[in-house]
């Protein structure tokens, strides 16, 4: 079914992200792993949804889970995503990510998520916000920790925007580089 979905009240994006993921169980019914990709479909002249050309969002990733000790570790991930054959998007797992719910959990390492968004052309995504017009370059790094099996999660995020431009009401702003 290509047909848009029916929008909420004052919808300015109607969109349909369709997925597959292939999910490993281990011998104790635990999830080792998970593969897959999406690609997302955007509204077209004449409200009809076609899928974002020249896309792709692939994510590869194992982990496993302890019910019993009320933990988990995400013990690799790995997302990609790129537009037109270029990197648009790269996260990567440093080290094992922890995580436990539990009071009486063992002591596990640190870790660390570091996310990068490069070359965003935001000319490619005008279909999202078409009354603002914009155009630039996005670039962003975003760095997740994990402390303390993960009871201490710390950000740290960097931005740049070259170049910008939007229509905002009757205003025009234009090469505005922060």
């Amino acid at each position: 079914d290509q047909s848009a979905p029916a929008p909420g009240t004052n919808a300015a994006l109607q969109a349909r992200f369709e997925s597959s993921f292939d999910l490993g169980i281990g011998n104790d019914l635990n999830p080792s792993g998970i593969k897959g990709g999406v690609r997302l479909n955007v509204a077209r002249a004449g409200g009809a949804l076609a899928p974002l050309a020249n896309s792709s969002l692939t994510m590869d990733t194992e982990v496993t889970a302890d019910l019993n000790q009320q933990s988990a570790v995400l013990k690799t991930f790995t997302l990609a995503g790129a537009l037109n054959q270029r990197p648009l998007l790269l996260a990567n797992l440093s080290s094992p990510f922890n995580l436990a719910w539990g009071k009486n959990t063992a002591a596990v390492g640190d870790s660390k998520l570091d996310l990068t968004l490069t070359n965003l052309n935001l000319a490619d995504w005008r279909s999202f916000a078409p009354e603002f017009d914009a155009g630039g370059t996005a670039n962003a790094t975003l760095k997740i920790a994990s402390r303390q099996a993960g009871k201490q999660i710390g950000f740290e995020m960097a931005a740049r925007l070259e170049n910008f431009s939007a229509k905002l009401a009757r205003n025009r702003l234009a090469g505005i580089n922060v």
